[in-house]
């Protein structure tokens, strides 16, 4: 039912024509909307403007749009309250004190932090709080700032604490280290701000001083404010009340005019700086706690405030006031200004007045409707007192904290006229004469006693204020537990308290009919979660705002493993919540792959649609998310189905602009010529949103041009192979014989043209691409390069170099035998299986597989590849050129069109092996034919403009051809020999390209594994046109999911990675060079040494494992997925030991790889495990 202003606004409109007056409601349903005020009022001007007839359609889909979007924020919002009990520290403090545990903890940290980059990262605020005063101390602390502060990369704020005083050298090793910093603080017992001013992008600024020795060059404090005047808006600066300091030099910095947050504490005040305050007219929080040198001419300033139409001059935009003053207690004229100053403002969220008469502030109150916190003394507290405050303040109040004298009551009995407040989460009450009771002033029984009271007085305020999280009692703070709140954190041992003691059940609920398993779901909790279920909780539960289930909650976040344990205990997915949604809709749109997957394969239509006739497709391909989409379409999903304003999903991916979801679904047939409500086509949409050059290049990367109609090519896909095949060998061809034929000068441009043209007629011509990169590594393009180097090698060796045989005989045959073996390898390693990973057979094993893993909580992407919706083995990897997983991938080479993986990687290296011989012999045959021929060096017989030396000039004249053909086969060492070399060093470190790769980028040789909350609950992508990072998954595999720029991160040749770059990039990709520029590969190689490598036994056992395929460890690469807890070698020596009892024992021995599943004894027990392979995933 809608609400009486709801009605009210209603009634108003009838009297107009209905067309105004839905173009009334939908503007300001619209405005609210904007506002955030999306609520039950929106949803019913929405739902009357819906039901007016002959409404336009292009209104029709703004409103319903927008009624989505508003939908998908509320749901976001939901989110946020889980954030509560869900705390992702970047704040660290270390204290250095007398005690030696302290100061050996603090170091840890600082150690830690430069071994572990993941953590180093995570901080983005330090404190240091220092209380060492011996000199050698100093050593140490400047050792620390120059060795560990570095290691904080995202440092943003940098705080020291303590004694001594942060001296000009230590300033100086901060700006070293961060130079960026955007947060200062100097607080100790004196400060010395010297060498500050190097800083030069601060936000906030903390200069405090706690003892009346201090000093500060105020000048060097007013270089700061100077320096940083385009950036500063929090300045905080306090000194010692007793000592006498002045900050008027300071305020006179017109910085002071830019300051959003000022904070005054425990300092003397002038006139002069309070006049400067009023001219800061940005300011939104403004803290004043000290004295002021004259309190007339303050009361003066204050009293200058006027109200000029709803608008006060002096600070306008004040948020939060907090007013503490020392020794003025008989300057009333002070408190009434201030208060004065203080009336109608509507803004006002945060008020603390200190010490200021209860009449003067209870005067005001009443008219600060937005204040949230407040901070009030009331001298002599009475009943009527606190009732007088509870009905002047706003009823959203958070937070209260009363301070008194003397009170008529107990400050407890006061406590339930404060239920009023459904949001109260903070209350303090606090008379500075009562403390916890003291065991050395009482007897023992009488301490017991006295205790109990005063605790039971706490608990009487909890029980009495049942919204509150905190409670502050006469100096002392408790956090109050409740079942929801344990259910929030996740804290079992409370739960089962509560329940246990009769307190709570696992049924109830709270003031927004949420139950504790919601709470616990939403926070990911599955040990609280699984609790409750075994107390009775309610699976299906609804509640909450918008009326949902805990599955619900926990699908906006994508947590994969609460889905998994609410469905075991009979969850329905199926149950659609207030805006329509169900579980595969909610986890669609968190982006979360995994538990997107499990779901499709629960009893759920993946076509069911929302309120507004969305389907989860839609949603996908709203929100960019190519992956998600993808996985639809391989489960069903219907990409022509229409919403209720007649959008396709195709139309939905337009909005979005994603080009690989308009691909994906123009691939699984979604139709181009679906016309919306208004009559428009997928492509009438992308050029009304701007969007038609990512739906260009989506049809022209899928073979079809804008229209989309199929681009024809001259030959059919096998010729085409074919002809790419042959074609590097003509133009070689060509290219040798123009540079044999022509001039050097001409002959170099020309044969350049030459490779260019090649280039042009295979990618533009035969494959009929729209740019020089695309799709070229799918064809069998460079290995055709590398079969016409070896034709004209062997050609030149044949006419001209074989004449020599009986001078070098031995070279010769080395060479011949090193180009055949050459040959031989290279034809293999095209021609093998790399080692592609076994698929489930049947979809009811594929569900089985899914979930297992599910209940093992190793789902994620390095357990299973949703490319090809099968398990996969360590050390695998997908290949999206292949489109396959590769057992002990290596990475995949265009130049053998293939992948290198565990069943070619030995003819691989051999292929590379003789390559780089079978060059060095050629070249040695070469320079012994021209030195053993009569080659003229008289000048007339050589071009005058030959610009190389005479020797070479005479050559190139005598025989360029064979010149060419040498030059062309030494430019390959450039990238062959780097290439071997670091083949042969990962062989004898039993590790791959992509495990080094891995090793740099993420630590682990496995790569990012499920240690992070996304990561355990299921990879997750972004959303739009840029590229997707996916934890868990190979950023080959990745890309997939990518934008208008898919990322390809994976391993190439000796770490380089083949992308659709273009230029440079392409070119450093195809030599391998990427390798030592991109992927932090470098690192992977520095850390090699010191990585936990599982797989590692040895120098030796690793070439043999090499060469057996897996033999010396005893296990099949296809099928590998665990790592035994005892190690590869005594698991091998179980394994031959428990062969031979058998053969004794009569029974039949036999291969024991056949017997072993996945090669390994009982992967799916506790004898295996990914551990030091790959992070550990924390479920």
């Amino acid at each position: 039912m809608p609400d009486e202003l709801t009605s009210t606004v209603l009634d108003a409109l009838n009297s107009l024509p209905p067309v105004s007056r839905a173009k009334v409601l939908l503007d300001t349903a619209l405005a609210l909307i904007d506002a955030g005020k999306y609520g039950p009022e929106v949803e019913h001007y929405l739902e009357v403007y819906l039901k007016t007839p002959n409404l336009s359609k292009a209104d029709l889909s703004r409103a319903l749009l927008a009624r989505g979007n508003a939908r998908k924020e509320a749901g976001d919002r939901l989110l946020a309250k889980a954030n509560l009990a869900r705390h992702i520290f970047h704040t660290l403090d270390i204290y250095f004190g007398e005690d030696q545990d302290n100061l050996h903890r603090g170091l840890d940290i600082f150690d830690r932090a430069k071994e572990d980059s993941a953590f180093a990262a995570r901080i983005k605020c330090l404190r240091i709080h220092w209380a060492y005063e011996e000199d050698d101390m100093l050593g140490l602390v400047q050792r620390i700032f120059k060795h560990a502060l570095p290691a904080f990369k995202s440092l943003e704020e940098f705080e020291w604490i303590g004694y001594p005083e942060m001296r000009a050298e230590m300033v100086k090793l901060v700006l070293a280290s961060h130079p960026h910093l955007l947060g200062l603080g100097l607080i100790g017992w004196h400060f010395d701000a010297v060498g500050v001013s190097g800083f030069r992008n601060l936000r906030k600024f903390t200069l405090r001083a706690e003892d009346d020795d201090g000093f500060a060059d105020m000048g060097e404090v007013r270089t700061v404010l100077d320096e940083n005047e385009g950036t500063l808006r929090h300045l905080i600066l306090g000194a010692y009340l007793e000592r006498q300091h002045s900050w008027d030099s300071v305020f006179q910095s017109p910085t002071i005019k830019n300051l959003t947050h000022l904070d005054l504490v425990d300092t003397r005040i002038s006139h002069i700086v309070l006049a400067r305050i009023a001219h800061a007219h940005n300011l939104q929080s403004l803290t004043l706690h000290g004295t002021f040198e004259e309190p007339s001419s303050a009361s003066v300033v204050f009293n200058s405030d006027q109200i000029i139409d709803g608008q006060h001059t002096f600070l306008p935009h004040l948020e939060a006031f907090r007013f503490v003053l020392v020794g003025h207690d008989d300057s009333p004229g002070l408190y009434q200004a201030v208060t004065m100053f203080l009336r109608n403002r509507k803004k006002l969220r945060r008020l603390d007045l200190g010490s200021c008469p209860w009449d003067l502030a209870h005067a005001i109150l009443p008219k600060l409707t937005n204040l949230r916190v407040l901070g009030v003394r009331i001298a002599n507290l009475t009943a009527q007192d606190v009732v007088s405050l509870v009905d002047a303040v706003p009823q959203q109040m958070v937070a209260i904290s009363i301070t008194t004298e003397v009170s008529q009551r107990s400050l407890n009995e006061y406590a339930s006229l404060f239920s009023k407040f459904s949001s109260l989460s903070f209350l303090h009450m606090q008379c500075p004469h009562r403390r916890r009771p003291k065991p050395n002033l009482m007897s023992e029984k009488d301490f017991e006693v006295q205790t109990d009271l005063w605790m039971s007085s706490a608990k009487s305020i909890a029980i009495a204020v049942p919204s509150i999280d905190f409670l502050g009692w006469h100096g002392e703070h408790f956090v109050i537990t409740n079942i929801f709140v344990a259910a929030q954190r996740g804290d079992v041992a409370q739960l089962r308290t509560l329940i246990e003691s009769g307190q709570a059940s696992a049924t109830d609920r709270d003031e927004q009919n949420v139950t504790p398993l919601h709470w616990a779901s939403i926070n990911a909790h599955i040990a609280a979660c699984r609790y409750l279920l075994e107390q009775g909780a309610d699976v299906d539960a609804l509640g909450g705002d918008l009326v949902a289930t805990p599955m619900q909650w926990a699908a906006r976040n994508g947590y994969l493993y609460i889905i998994h344990l609410l469905i075991a205990h009979n969850a329905d997915p199926t149950i659609t919540d207030s805006q329509g949604y169900n579980t595969l809709h909610l986890v669609t749109h968190s982006s979360s792959i995994m538990p997107l997957l499990y779901l499709l394969h629960q009893p759920i239509n993946v076509d069911s649609r929302d309120s507004q006739g969305h389907t989860s497709l839609m949603w996908a391909a709203y929100q960019g998310d190519a992956l998600s989409v993808d996985l639809l379409l391989r489960h069903g999903a219907n990409p022509n189905l229409k919403d209720d304003a007649g959008l396709t999903s195709l139309h939905w991916a337009v909005v979005r602009g994603n080009k690989v979801c308009i691909r994906r679904l123009v691939e699984k047939g979604a139709d181009l010529s679906a016309k919306d409500g208004e009559d428009r086509t997928p492509r009438d949409m992308a050029i009304e949103l701007k969007s038609l050059g990512a739906w260009k290049r989506a049809l022209e990367e899928g073979g079809m041009n804008e229209y989309g109609v199929k681009r024809s090519k001259p030959l059919s896909d096998r010729n085409t192979k074919i002809a790419i095949f042959i074609l590097p060998t003509i133009f070689f061809y060509l290219i040798f014989m123009t540079l044999s034929i022509l001039p050097w000068y001409t002959g170099i441009l020309l044969a350049m043209a030459e490779f260019f043209g090649m280039h042009h007629f295979v990618t533009r011509v035969l494959l009929n691409n729209n740019t020089y990169t695309d799709s070229v590594n799918q064809t069998p393009y460079f290995a055709g390069i590398i079969t016409a180097s070896i034709i004209w090698v062997v050609f030149s060796w044949a006419s001209r170099l074989l004449q020599q045989a009986e001078s070098h005989s031995l070279s010769h045959l080395m060479f011949a035998l090193s180009v055949g073996l050459c040959a031989y390898n290279f034809f293999r390693a095209i021609t093998l299986d790399p080692g592609t990973c076994p698929k489930p057979a049947s979809d009811d094993e594929l569900k089985q597989i899914i979930e297992d893993l599910a209940s093992e909580g190793r789902l994620n992407g390095q357990t299973f590849c949703i490319q090809c919706m099968a398990r996969k083995p360590l050390r695998s990897k997908h290949c999206r050129v292949c489109d396959k997983c590769i057992a002990r991938s290596d990475h995949h080479c265009p130049w053998v069109w293939n992948c290198v993986g565990s069943n070619n990687h030995r003819q691989f290296l051999l292929f590379v092996t003789t390559l780089v011989t079978g060059i060095g012999l050629f070249d040695y045959l070469t320079y012994a034919y021209f030195t053993n021929s009569t080659i003229s060096t008289n000048p007339q017989d050589i071009s005058p403009s030959c610009p190389l030396p005479t020797e070479i000039c005479a050559m190139t004249t005598y025989d360029p051809f064979l010149v060419g053909v040498a030059f062309w086969a030494t430019l390959q060492l450039t990238w062959t020999s780097v290439l071997l070399a670091s083949q042969f060093w990962q062989v004898a470190r039993q590790m791959t390209t992509l495990e080094v790769s891995n090793l740099g980028r993420y630590g682990f040789m496995g790569g990012r594994g499920g240690a992070s909350l996304s990561g355990q609950m299921g990879h997750r992508h972004r959303h739009g046109g840029t590229d997707q990072i996916v934890p868990g998954v190979d950023s080959e595999d990745a890309s997939v999911g990518g934008g208008d720029g898919a990322s390809s991160t994976g391993a190439g040749h000796a770490g380089h990675k083949h992308s659709h770059g273009c230029g440079s990039g392409f070119l450093m990709n195809l030599l391998g060079f990427d390798r030592f520029t991109k992927g932090k590969a470098v690192d992977g190689l520095a850390r090699a040494s010191t990585a936990s490598n599982p797989f590692d036994v040895g120098v030796v056992s690793n070439c043999k494992d090499f060469w057996s395929n897996g033999k010396e460890l005893g296990v099949e690469y296809e099928k590998l997925y665990d790592v035994p807890l005892e190690g590869f070698k005594e698991a091998k020596r179980r394994r031959e030991m428990s062969d031979e009892e058998n053969a004794g024992s009569g029974g039949r021995k036999g291969s024991s790889r056949g017997r072993l599943f996945m090669g390994l004894p009982n992967p799916w027990g506790p004898s295996g495990s990914r551990a030091g392979y790959e992070p550990v995933s924390q479920v």
